[in-house]
């Protein structure tokens, strides 16, 4: 089932498995039997298939009819929310910001792994025109972008007084744009290929200064 469900989302199955064991911790499931006994009640299964549970609490989000949720009030039948009843819009935003269309496709992969929503922009200029430019918790963008880059980007919008945590990514390594954007507050300045283990770290952090993580 892991294989099936990684290949649909495109991801591993060790990200799959990963995802699962979140999803049981948060939930206060201690097995995978009362996982599902767990969903039983919630009506989430389809049949002996917790398919439908994996897959969609990997990018998220749920959409549950008449689930009685947020201690016990009852939601609108169309509301999105998460396995453990929290509304989409509690939900942290991140955005990606790079014209590497492979590389959003990879990073998205670990933001939504880490129970995180995530938004794609190819450009800085894409992003501002974007309804994400007031709504995401965290900026992870690439430095040089045909247009604005990262660090204009992130000059912008401190001009504008939002200061929406960022993290930078680079194939072109330059000290002199790396000490503008960490004096300016960047949580992060990794060059490409990085670690996926130290962004995941860089974002925790961002999070953590909003109260999101």
């Amino acid at each position: 089932m892991n294989k099936q469900i990684a290949g649909e989302i495109g991801v591993s199955e060790v990200t799959v498995r990963f995802h699962r064991g979140n999803v049981m911790r948060k939930m206060g499931a201690t097995s995978l039997a009362e996982l599902v006994r767990m969903a039983d009640a919630l009506g989430l299964r389809q049949g002996r298939n917790l398919k439908p549970i994996l897959k969609y609490s990997f990018s998220g989000e749920l959409v549950c009819k008449n689930l009685l949720v947020d201690n016990g009030r009852p939601l609108s039948k169309t509301t999105t929310v998460d396995l453990t009843g929290h509304r989409l819009s509690d939900i942290p935003v991140i955005s990606i910001i790079d014209d590497d269309e492979l590389v959003r496709d990879a990073v998205k992969g670990l933001v939504r792994s880490l129970g995180y929503a995530a938004a794609e922009h190819a450009s800085a200029e894409d992003y501002l025109r974007s309804s994400e430019r007031g709504t995401s918790s965290c900026l992870i963008t690439d430095i040089q972008m045909p247009g604005m880059s990262g660090a204009d980007l992130q000059a912008q919008l401190i001009a504008e007084g939002n200061f929406t945590p960022m993290i930078f990514m680079t194939a072109f390594d330059n000290e002199k744009i790396r000490a503008r954007v960490l004096k300016a507050g960047a949580y992060g300045y990794l060059k490409k290929p990085f670690d996926e283990k130290v962004l995941v770290l860089c974002l925790e952090n961002a999070l953590k200064t909003r109260g999101t993580a």
